[in-house]
């Protein structure tokens, strides 16, 4: 009980450091204070990473006394400043004169925003404002927290040790900056790697004194309870902003889609996209104010410098939330075209027409000339160049697709699918909503080109997302949100149409009660729905798309169930000893026998504390001779790589019994538990040493018959 009160102290402080500093910041500017809590998150994680930097750049360690409380400081006097100049400016204005007075004040540059984003003032709003939190935090609840085996359960999948390591390297060195957070393994290139999920894990953990794994559970928990709901209200609210029961039912449905958020958390997981994901709408939002129409070039003025703060706290966190923000966004400016042609007083209808086809001409040249140059810019090689193989035909990705299936097995959400279609269908009578349909059916083409083919031109339209299914279907969810939502609109209009005069008497002002009751119980059915596993017909039995995530989330978090994991409880007690010995000299460790987590886990500094295929650069000269010779240190050269890397002890995990070829990779080995792949070229000389009785210029110092702890002897 005690480590769940520390888990919910944990999610609260995380939630705090992710709006707070940035709804202080945003109210030295005037903003209302409702709209600088929605909009805070992105522009924290920016500011926050460029404080960061700086501390690292002058050799300052982020701690909670020189980071949190130095940033609190600065921004009440800022705000408390803001205050007082805008109080003497209004007192200033009123005792000028006369016709000052009676002058009616300049609106603020954002006020059209602000009017959009102000806490509603009819009860029946208030009431839908607060139920995307109350769906979030439920699911949360049910779904992620009750998959965890206890507060500090973890998924032992590939991309985790890397996640683990680099915020435990935050909390050792105290150097946040993500300019260098992928040093963690000695490698030759570039040390960048996004880390807005990772410096807010840290600074919880640290705040909390919590381990890693709880705190990095804590800040999942808040972030799926309360910032994915936040921020799809956000953006919502200006979508359907003439009608308060659209952007109800769009921010409603934003936590019942599998591949975003869940799928996002069981698959590798990606906690960088997770976080990039879940601030993305308040993105959108920003940039859909910037590119409409409608939207004055004063209003923009202001948005633009928030839309690039923004668009950093994104990238920080994930840079390929940015060419998802930027499909989107172009999607919409195409649509906004003929509005601009028409707002330039052009009255002969075909010149209009040229103008704006001209301008779509250009529009399509830059966006092609920039996505190509990206693509070849020698910064984004090692993303861009990564291949996912196609696992899917193209009968099934077509199925998910219109299933939202989005994986290999048959697992659709019917519901939300027939909801999106009707979305769809009402978009085609109201045509300031088609965009949101050639953005949908973009990101699905995108996806089953990941899923289904290989080559060039798959590398070019998808390799900013890695080629990965899994992200680009998240992508897809994106427009299918607000789509499913005015799908629930359409339904419950009809269905309250039919219940009146049958059910109950449902017209009138009188009756916003029972409608909202009936709406609610209609949200309720279509959650249980789509969230449960399984439907059952008669005989047949049929799973639904929450089906894998929720058995992979308890699988994953079990900490007992060895089959599932690469280091198993009883390795974790014998380096937990180890490290005693060790303290804080280098250990050299083979990663896949599940020594990857041994440093961020019990604190032990192994010489490779993740996988190699997250690793950002290539592994240096030494570590090569290492990984290849460790086992001949009668050679001058693997000597003097040892001493150049400062190694000590030999960790020696298992016996490799589990670990099984894989037929269709010759070469390649499945570790135990978690499906972690590895090749035998690269690793097979350590292998071999869990198998030798006696090691020439080692020790063996700690041994449990299974697992081993060498002391180098040169």
């Amino acid at each position: 009980m005690g480590m769940w009160i520390l888990f919910c102290i944990a999610a609260l402080v995380s939630l705090l450091l992710l709006v707070v500093p940035g709804c202080f910041l945003l109210r030295t500017f005037r903003l209302p204070w409702l709209m600088a809590l929605a909009l805070s998150a992105p522009v924290t994680i920016a500011c926050g990473q460029i404080m960061m930097m700086a501390y690292s750049l002058l050799h300052v360690r982020v701690t909670p006394l020189t980071f949190v409380l130095p940033l609190g400081f600065v921004l009440i006097i800022c705000v408390c400043v803001s205050e007082v100049i805008a109080h003497a400016h209004h007192v200033r204005t009123q005792a000028s004169s006369s016709a000052a007075r009676d002058a009616s004040p300049r609106p603020s540059r954002l006020a059209p925003i602000a009017r959009v984003l102000r806490f509603p003032q009819k009860a029946s709003e208030r009431y839908w404002f607060f139920v995307p939190f109350a769906v979030g935090i439920i699911l949360t609840v049910f779904i992620d927290m009750k998959a965890l085996d206890g507060p500090l359960s973890f998924s032992q999948h590939y991309d985790t040790a890397w996640h683990y390591s680099i915020v435990q390297h935050f909390m050792d060195s105290g150097n946040y900056s993500t300019l260098h957070s992928g040093a963690i393994v000695p490698t030759v290139g570039s040390t960048f790697y996004p880390t807005g999920w990772h410096a807010l894990v840290a600074l919880t953990a640290v705040i909390c004194h919590a381990p890693v794994t709880l705190a990095a559970n804590a800040v999942n928990a808040a972030v799926l309870a309360f910032i994915v709901p936040a921020s799809w209200l956000v953006l919502s609210r200006w979508l359907f902003r003439n009608s308060a029961q659209q952007w109800a039912m769009s921010a409603a449905v934003c936590m019942l889609f599998v591949p975003y958020p869940w799928r996002l958390l069981s698959f590798g997981p990606l906690f960088s996209n997770f976080l990039s994901f879940a601030i993305l709408p308040i993105l959108l939002f920003e940039g859909l104010a910037i590119f409409d129409a409608r939207t004055s070039w004063r209003t923009r003025g202001a948005l633009i410098p928030l839309f690039i703060v923004s668009a950093i706290g994104v990238a920080i966190s994930q840079p390929n939330g940015i060419f998802t923000a930027a499909i989107i966004l172009a999607v919409y400016l195409f649509s906004q075209v003929s509005s601009y042609v028409r707002q330039t007083g052009i009255t002969a209808q075909w010149v209009r027409v040229c103008v704006a086809t001209l301008i779509d001409i250009v529009l399509a040249g830059a966006i092609v000339v920039i996505w190509i140059a990206l693509f070849r810019a020698p910064f984004m090689q090692r993303t861009v160049t990564f291949n996912w193989p196609n696992l899917l035909g193209v009968q099934q990705a077509v199925s998910n697709a219109l299933s939202l299936g989005f994986t290999q097995e048959p697992t659709p959400q019917i519901a939300l699918a027939a909801l999106v279609v009707i979305g769809v269908c009402y978009t085609l009578f109201h045509r300031e909503y088609v965009w949101l349909d050639c953005a949908y059916v973009l990101f699905l083409f995108l996806y089953a080109l990941s899923s289904t083919t290989q080559g060039q031109m798959k590398q070019l339209l998808t390799g900013f997302w890695y080629t990965d299914p899994f992200r680009l279907a998240a992508n897809a969810i994106l427009p299918a949100i607000p789509l499913a939502g005015l799908g629930l609109w359409v339904s419950a209009t009809i269905a309250l149409k039919l219940a009146n005069g049958v059910i109950a008497d449902l017209s009138g002002s009188g009756h916003t009660f029972a409608r909202n009751g009936f709406v609610t119980f209609l949200v309720i059915v279509l959650a249980i729905f789509s969230v449960r596993p399984q439907l059952g017909f008669g005989k047949i039995t049929l799973k639904q798309g929450f089906s894998p995530v929720i058995n992979d989330l308890a699988k994953d978090n079990d900490s007992h169930n060895v089959s599932h994991q690469i280091y198993t409880l009883a390795e974790q007690d014998f380096v937990q000893r180890a490290e005693k010995i060790t303290r804080a000299d280098v250990v050299i460790n083979q990663p896949f026998d599940g020594s990857c987590f041994a440093y961020s886990l019990n604190g032990m500094n192994v010489l490779y504390k993740s996988l190699d295929g997250n690793w950002m650069g290539d592994p240096t000269k030494d570590s090569i001779t290492l990984i290849h010779g460790m086992g001949n240190l009668t050679d001058p050269s693997v000597r003097a790589a040892v001493r150049r890397l400062h190694v000590k002890y030999m960790l020696v995990l298992g016996d490799r019994s589990g670990f099984k070829p894989i037929k269709s990779i010759p070469g390649w080995v499945r570790d135990k538990g978690a499906g972690v792949d590895y090749g035998l070229d690269e690793w097979g000389q350590m292998d071999a040493l869990a198998h030798r009785r006696h090691i020439p210029g080692m020790k063996l110092v700690l041994n449990d018959g299974q697992n081993k702890l060498y002391r180098i002897v040169l």
